[in-house]
């Protein structure tokens, strides 16, 4: 699987994950490869895994003026 590190190993660089998921599926359609079209399943269903989870991980609330995480 293909991951894009970003700042850190828990972290994407997310305009290098979306040109992986991008060109990877373009040379899939251009050249009917299946490597290339496996090669952008990676970093696709990494963003999706992410996409689900990250909305519990970044919910805040302000209690007394103060921004507090959940």
């Amino acid at each position: 699987m293909l991951i894009v590190h970003g700042y850190s190993d828990t972290s994407t660089w997310a305009r290098g994950q979306a040109w992986g998921i991008l060109n990877y599926a373009q040379a899939y359609i251009w050249s009917k490869d299946t490597k290339f079209l496996q090669a952008s399943c990676g970093p696709s269903g990494y963003f999706l895994y992410r996409l689900e989870t990250t909305l519990l991980a970044v919910e805040l609330m302000y209690h007394n003026g103060i921004l507090m995480h959940l």
